[in-house]
């Protein structure tokens, strides 16, 4: 078990580390042009060496919000597949999956199987 929580911790990292880098690049994309670095630095409170105070307000005020909001969504939507996908989440389907089982039977042990449903209706208009 040590070894497997030594390699989550690695994974957890990683995606850390890979959030804050998709971050930072949200942040650089857009009409205009803005350097990683400049956004880093915004970002980290240390002001742009380029671009001056509107550089600044590009980003904190129009690009980082938006970036925030979109991995905010992305959790929410990671999080509810997760929780419709995940263990347990199906258990109350499972009387209908065995009711259609023995309907199959049933139908497979039925007499009239070569004509099929249509037949019988055939069957009753005359």
């Amino acid at each position: 078990m040590h070894a497997r929580a030594q390699i989550g911790q690695k994974v957890l990292v990683a995606l850390t580390l890979l959030s804050a880098a998709m971050l930072v690049f949200s942040t650089t994309v857009g009409p205009m042009s803005i350097m990683w670095q400049d956004s880093l630095r915004v970002l980290l409170g240390m002001g742009s060496a380029s671009g001056g105070a509107h550089l600044d307000t590009i980003i904190t005020s129009i690009r980082l919000p938006r970036a925030l909001l979109g991995m905010l969504v992305g959790a929410a939507l990671a999080a509810s597949g997760a929780a419709i996908q995940g263990p347990g989440s199906f258990t109350h389907l499972d009387v209908y999956k065995r009711q259609g089982q023995a309907a199959s039977k049933t139908f497979r042990n039925s007499p009239r199987r070569e004509g099929g449903p249509c037949a019988r209706l055939g069957a009753l208009d005359g």
